[in-house]
């Protein structure tokens, strides 16, 4: 007999996912806008550039363990492990 996955299951894994892609929306698009406004006001920014870059640093990372955790097998809600869900439950 094969496990039931659940409505509830299936929206505690959508929850992650989108509390983690919008994680991402904010790290790229905060490192866009500071890419920008190097490129168009340079002077201006000059006094802070150097914890803008720094923040652009903290900001890739984060995006790079966000993704890793939606990736990664051993996290407790992945991709990998939606989809093995998926292909070897029966639905509620």
């Amino acid at each position: 007999m094969k496990n039931i996955f659940t409505k509830l299951e299936l929206d505690s894994f959508m929850q992650y996912f989108r509390i983690m892609i919008r994680y991402l929306i904010v790290c790229t698009s905060n490192i866009d806008e500071i890419i920008e406004q190097n490129n168009e006001n340079r002077e201006k920014i000059a006094p802070v550039n150097y914890f803008l870059g720094h923040y652009v640093a903290l900001a890739y990372s984060y995006a790079g363990l966000t993704l890793s955790k939606l990736f990664i097998t051993d996290e407790k809600r992945s991709l990998k492990k939606l989809m093995n869900k998926l292909e070897s439950s029966d639905f509620d």
